[in-house]
């Protein structure tokens, strides 16, 4: 998981997290399926993602 990452290639100046929500058709019904994504600016001014987790409810 995204969370257990290691930061040690920093240092980031900025670093933010985000997630998509959409509904998906899972085994003949509805759910939703959030993309929990973190991205950081390293210090080169360059955006990295830092990680990426999909999770449904």
């Amino acid at each position: 998981m995204f969370r257990e990452r290691p930061l040690d290639a920093g240092p980031y100046s900025f670093v933010w997290a985000d997630t998509l929500t959409v509904k998906v058709r899972e085994d003949s019904r509805v759910v939703n399926v959030h993309a929990l994504i973190a991205t950081g600016v390293n210090a080169d001014g360059h955006r990295e993602i830092l990680g990426l987790d999909v999770t449904s409810a």
